[in-house]
């Protein structure tokens, strides 16, 4: 379910939400941030010795090395080691690399060979970003989701204070997780524009002394 409310008024709702139903009742919804192949592949080169400096990898190093990368495959779904292995074979297979055209894929085929290049210098990366990328690396919040619940949700799924920052706690399950529970999600959604709107509202009343009348405030069925 999703409700639009102005950006500045969420943290309200979201504090009357929590004083209606409890703490035991209400959580924000987790999400978890997973390490891409970029990413993966700057994590690992970093744990590494240089051979030509007998020190670690730096970053900028690690970095020169996915700096080929784009960040999304051209068809924008997300880039990986599996779709970069795989688009060097002639020809490469639709069903893991997707529907790219010729020149889509030459472009790709470029663009693995330098990384492949890079990486195959290191004895045993490849594989090791290839176990590493996906691994969960980090949790936060998803932006607008809030679980109402008729019963404990801790009984039904763990939850976190996490970050301590967070008015709620935060379920440790994602997003499609909780829903296979059997858990609502609620989108309190802050939007810039219902601010602009309402401030819009104001200033029209005090600069001209006309008050113009809300959707809600004329409609008893909805009010």
């Amino acid at each position: 379910m999703d409700i639009d409310i102005a950006d500045d008024d969420r943290s309200r709702v979201i504090q009357f939400v929590l004083d209606t139903w409890g703490a035991d009742y209400v959580a924000q919804i987790g999400t978890h941030g997973s390490l891409s192949v970029k990413s993966a592949t700057v994590a690992l080169i970093k744990t590494l010795i240089n051979p030509a400096t007998g020190q670690h990898f730096t970053q900028d190093e690690a970095f020169e090395i996915t700096k080929p990368l784009p960040n999304k495959w051209p068809d924008q779904s997300d880039l990986t080691f599996d779709k970069l292995r795989e688009v060097l074979n002639d020809p490469p297979d639709p069903d893991i690399i997707g529907e790219l055209d010729q020149d889509e894929i030459e472009a790709m085929r470029k663009v693995a060979n330098a990384y492949f290049d890079a990486i195959n210098q290191i004895p045993g990366l490849p594989e090791k970003i290839n176990r590493v990328e996906g691994t969960k690396k980090s949790f936060g919040l998803h932006a607008g989701g809030v679980i109402i619940s008729g019963i404990p949700i801790k009984t039904v799924c763990p939850v976190s204070q996490v970050p301590k920052s967070a008015v709620l706690p935060a379920t440790m399950f994602t997003m499609n997780q909780v829903a296979k529970l059997g858990l609502i999600k609620y989108d309190f959604l802050g939007l810039k524009t219902l601010r602009l709107i309402r401030l819009a509202l104001e200033n029209i009343e005090k600069t001209t002394g006309k008050k113009i009348k809300r959707f809600v405030e004329s409609n008893k069925r909805i009010s």
